[in-house]
This record gives C-alpha cells, sequence and structure tokens, in this order.
C-alpha cells in the first residue's frame, strides 16, 4: 500500500515539473517574438524619420538604379560609386533630426577611393588618441647630381641580377699575393695592398676593362664586342700581361719596402665567351663562363711573377711567343686534366717568319700583327711583302696596316706597284692610309687623282692621305670635296679646314652633320667634334646624346673619358639627367674612369 502512495506522488511531482517546463520554453518564445517585433518597429520609425530629415535637406539623394535597397537591414547592393549609410550610422542621424544632413551633388558621384580618403580626416572618437597619418614618402629625384653622386660613391651588397650581355673575350687575371703574416697588421696589409694595385693599375699599350675579382685578384677583359679600340684581342692581351710582369718587377727591385714585404703577382690568361651579368644601376658588375674560371685557376696555379695560359691560347699564339708546357692539372673531378702552358717571351724574329708559310691563315696574320712590335729588321721586308699579296684578305689587310704602322720608305715602290691592280676599295683605301703615314710626295699624283673615286672609302683615305702629305696647302684640293656626296667624306674635309681656318661655316658643318641619317656619318661628326674639343663643339655633342643610339653613346662617353675640357664634369651631369635608366650606369663608369668630381 505505501509503496503505491510512493509511486502516485512520483509520477504527480513529474507531471508538474514537465508542465512549469513547457511554461518556460513558451514564455521565452513570446519574449524573442516581441523583441524582434520591437527591433522591426524602432527600424521602421528610424527610417521614417531619416527620410523624413533627407525630404526636408537642401539636396535630395536619388540613388542609381542598380542600388538596391533591403527595407529592413538597409544592406547595399555591390557599387564602386555610393556609399550608403549602415543601420549603426542612421540610428545616429536619427537622435539629432535638428541639423539636416547637407550633401552636395558632386560628392556622390566620388569613387570609393575619394570617399575613404576623405574618411581619414574625419577626427577619431573622443575615448581614443587621434591618429596622424603619414605623408607618402617622396621618390628620389632621379637624375640629380645627387643622385650622380650616390651613384658614384655607393657601396652596398649585390641585389639580384638584372640583365646579361654574352661577348668574345680573352680574360686575364692578375692575382696579386700578400704574405699570411701581413693579415696580423691591417695598416701595413692596407698599404702594401695600396703599392701593388698603383703598380698593376698604370698604363699600358693597350686599352681594356678592369674589374675586381675574388682574393685580391683583378679581371683584366679585352673584347673588341665590348669596346672598340681593341683590335686584336688575343695578341693585346699577351702584350699587356709581359707589361705587368715587367712593371711589377721593376718595382720590386726599386721599392724596398715592397721587395721586404714579399708582395708578388701572377698572371693566367684564356680566351672564350663569357657573360657580363648586371647587378642594378649602381653597382659593379659579375662576370661568368668558362674563361673567367680558368683564367682565375691559371693565375693560382702560376708560379711568382709567371704567366700561365690554357692551351687555345697556346696554340693561337704559338708563331709570336716563346712557351714551356706544364704538367697538366686536374681542377675538377669532374674535367678532364687541363694542359697550362708558362709564357716565357717572344720568338726570335727568324722563328716568326718562319710561320709566314704555314698553312693556317691566323697564323700567317699573327706574324703580320707582330711585325708591329718587333724590332724591325729590314732582312724581313720580303717576309710581309709577301704578306701583302697573300690569298687570305685578313692577312692582306693586316700586313697592309702593319705597313702603315712601320712606315718604312722602302714598302712604296711594292705599295705604287699593287695599287692599281687592287680591285677592293677597302684594301686601296688601305694603301692610300700607308701613302699618308710614310710621308713621300712621291705618291702625291696617284693620291690626288683618288679623290675623285667612286667609292666613298677610298676618296675618304686620298682625303687624309692628301693633308698630310701637303697639310695647308691641300685646301686648294679639297675644296670640291666641302660638299661631297657622302657624309663621311663632308665631315673630314671640313674638318680639316676648320683646323686650318678656324671659321665658324665648316664647325656649323660638322654640327648640322651630327643630326643626319647616316649612323656611320654622326658616328664621324661627333669624332670630329671632340677632336676639336672647345666648349662650343663638346656641348653640341652632349645636346645631341639623347638622339644617337645605345652604341654610339657609349662612344662619347668612351671619347669623353680622355677629354681634357674643363666642362667635363658639367657635360657628365647634363648627360645624367636627361638621360634614360638603362645608359646612366654607363655614364656613372665613365665618371669613374675620367676620376674627376664636381
Amino acid at each position: 500500500m505505501n509503496v503505491l502512495i510512493i509511486t502516485v506522488v512520483l509520477v504527480v511531482i513529474f507531471l508538474l515539473v514537465f508542465v512549469m517546463f513547457s511554461l518556460d520554453d513558451h514564455e521565452e518564445e513570446e519574449g524573442f517574438l516581441s523583441d524582434e517585433t520591437a527591433r522591426t518597429s524602432d527600424a521602421e520609425e528610424k527610417a521614417s524619420k531619416l527620410n523624413e530629415t533627407i525630404e526636408t535637406s537642401p539636396t535630395v539623394i536619388s540613388p542609381p538604379a542598380e542600388t538596391v535597397l533591403n527595407a529592413e537591414t538597409f544592406e547595399q547592393a555591390p557599387s564602386s560609386e555610393v556609399f550608403f549609410p549602415t543601420e549603426e550610422t542612421m540610428s545616429s542621424v536619427v537622435e539629432t533630426p535638428s541639423e539636416p544632413v547637407t550633401i552636395a551633388p558632386a560628392e556622390i558621384a566620388k569613387p570609393i577611393e575619394a570617399v575613404t580618403s576623405v574618411a581619414a580626416t574625419v577626427p577619431a572618437p573622443k575615448n581614443e588618441p587621434n591618429i596622424v597619418l603619414p605623408e607618402r614618402l617622396k621618390a628620389e629625384n632621379f637624375g640629380s647630381e645627387d643622385d650622380l653622386s650616390f651613384r658614384v660613391n655607393i657601396h652596398e651588397k649585390l641585389p639580384v641580377a638584372c640583365n646579361i650581355k654574352k661577348f668574345d673575350c680573352v680574360a686575364a687575371v692578375v692575382q696579386i699575393r700578400l704574405p699570411e703574416s701581413l693579415s696580423e697588421t691591417p695598416d701595413k696589409f692596407l698599404r702594401m695592398l695600396q703599392r701593388a694595385e698603383s703598380i698593376i693599375e698604370s698604363e699600358y699599350s693597350f686599352p681594356f676593362s678592369a674589374h675586381n675579382l675574388n682574393q685580391l685578384s683583378k679581371l683584366y677583359l679585352f673584347s673588341s664586342d665590348d669596346n672598340a679600340k681593341v683590335s686584336d684581342p688575343l695578341f693585346e692581351a699577351l702584350v699587356v700581361a709581359f707589361e705587368v710582369i715587367s712593371k711589377f718587377k721593376y718595382a720590386l727591385r726599386t721599392d724596398t719596402i715592397l721587395s721586404e714585404s714579399k708582395v708578388k703577382i701572377s698572371v693566367g690568361i684564356s680566351m672564350g665567351s663569357a657573360i657580363r651579368v648586371e647587378h642594378g644601376i649602381a653597382n659593379p658588375p659579375t662576370w661568368y663562363g668558362k674563361p673567367i674560371y680558368l683564367a682565375e685557376a691559371l693565375a693560382e696555379s702560376a708560379l711568382d711573377l709567371k704567366i700561365h695560359v690554357d692551351k687555345l691560347i697556346h696554340d693561337e699564339a704559338l708563331p709570336l711567343f716563346d712557351f714551356r708546357e706544364w704538367k697538366p692539372v686536374v681542377l675538377r673531378p669532374s674535367m678532364p686534366a687541363m694542359q697550362m702552358f708558362e709564357l716565357v717571351g717572344w720568338n726570335s724574329p727568324d722563328e716568326i717568319a718562319s710561320y709566314a708559310n704555314h698553312e693556317r691563315p691566323e697564323s700567317r696574320r699573327s706574324v703580320a700583327v707582330a711585325f708591329r712590335y718587333l724590332e724591325f729588321l729590314d732582312d724581313k721586308l720580303p717576309v710581309l711583302l709577301s704578306l701583302i699579296s697573300d690569298k687570305d684578305e685578313n692577312v692582306r689587310f693586316e700586313a697592309l696596316e702593319t705597313v702603315k704602322v712601320i712606315a718604312n720608305e722602302r714598302m712604296l715602290g711594292v705599295l705604287k706597284n699593287i695599287f692599281p691592280e687592287s680591285k677592293n676599295p677597302e684594301f686601296r683605301a688601305l694603301i692610300l692610309d700607308a701613302f699618308g703615314e710614310i710621308g713621300s710626295k712621291e705618291v702625291m699624283p696617284v693620291v690626288l687623282g683618288s679623290t675623285k673615286e667612286s667609292n666613298w672609302r677610298v676618296r675618304l683615305s686620298a682625303s687624309k692621305a692628301l693633308y698630310k702629305l701637303c697639310g695647308n696647302e691641300a685646301l686648294k684640293n679639297l675644296e670640291p670635296l666641302l660638299q661631297d656626296q657622302d657624309g663621311s667624306v663632308k665631315v673630314t674635309v671640313n674638318h680639316i679646314f676648320y683646323k686650318e681656318t678656324n671659321k665658324s661655316e665648316y664647325l656649323n658643318v660638322l654640327i648640322e652633320m651630327v643630326s643626319g641619317l647616316s649612323k656611320r656619318t654622326r658616328r664621324n661628326a661627333i669624332d670630329a667634334l671632340l677632336d676639336i674639343g672647345n666648349d662650343v663643339s663638346i656641348k653640341e655633342v652632349i645636346n645631341s646624346f639623347s638622339e644617337q643610339e645605345t652604341d654610339i653613346q657609349r662612344h662619347i662617353l668612351r671619347r669623353l673619358e680622355s677629354s681634357k675640357s674643363s666642362i667635363l664634369y658639367q657635360c657628365f651631369l647634363s648627360l645624367f639627367k636627361s638621360s634614360g635608366e638603362r645608359i646612366r650606369s654607363d655614364i656613372v663608369e665613365a665618371v669613374k674612369r675620367a676620376g674627376i668630381t664636381g
């Protein structure tokens, strides 16, 4: 009985609890709905008040047709032109209806960027500190004098590679060797390094470009692709290498401090294709390629004050130079052993002449070149004459160039005999150049008649030869060429007349030709003006700089490097300001090589 009563009581209690929870859930649902209804009513009331405010304001906003508003949330459809207020911003407007909102029509059409820039000027809330937006940083004044000075003096890490240039070259690496004991006294190390650099960076017989490598090594590049003044890169590199070693040996004999410090050098030479890697507008280039690597390895393997070359250079230069073969060296496990040769010195004149009949045209050409630099012996004239009549055109040209350089009158008769038989205009022009260098008036009739030939090269060389032979007396015979149909001839003759008379009319012709259609003529006119070298002529070249092709611009910079003009720095600065970024790095290098400052 008791159990039954207890069971009934528990059931009743359970039912009561269930009913109570059901009532609570119903009340919560009603409250939620009532709150939502209240919020919706408040939103509608605020919206109506906002509409009344806008209607009473001077300007009425008419949203574009593509703008769609939701009556409950006031959310705006995507638009890039107009910004509408959100619910929060509406409530702040409704709270102060006494102050009508005035919006100018022009502001309605402002893009988002303009609106956000205006929003940046809105004061921050009272509880937050004011934020001052920084002004946009001004870009560097590119092309200014400060920019030029910055690029000349900048010293920083190399940035990423931005451009490359491939070219054929002969690479000579000069390695400065300082004993390890010098590193313990940095001041002495620096002094010895400066002494060594001052010796090897002096003037040499041939032009080249010099660059720094690792381990105190200097890279000398000989390339006709990179420097128009380089005519025979291999021969010139070997001669300069001899000069480097000779100058350093002489310094060791005369400089006691340098000798006692046991400072030495070595040279390695290789040839082939290399790549110049540029690193921005104000940083030195780096170099990549087999000749660079081999030249550095050869310099490392060479003994003190010795020159080592690879097999390719040995084979090419064998007619001119004496070599000693060394044991092959393995540079890398993946590479075969490399043959090395020590450059000992010149061959004897007899040994050089013996290659004049060699089967390889390159060897015969080397013989023709070698006679320019050796003490000329009369008994070797027949050898040179045979090379003038060589079957290979390049050998003939080099032999004639040698005749022009040595200017031996004994060659005059042979040249007079072969001139009428020569049909090649370039060959005839070279013979006329040789006539001018030899300087004998015996050939005057031949030279004078050549000024009337149809080929411009022949007329050009004849004009130069006639002026060298007769000086001022040549003007009367050159006068018909003042208005020659070829621009290069016209430039040359007007240049001659200006040098002799100093009349501005001839200078004006040269200035006019700088803007001519022919690239060859423009280059000759630029050379003529730079040869004159006064302020007026140099300024005209500077003014035409931007009109020229890149290779002519670089040619102008190379010519300006050796100029003695008092306005040289101002010229470089003017070029730097008016030029584009592509050529500015070359201008910076030219300023450095010219050794000038503002």
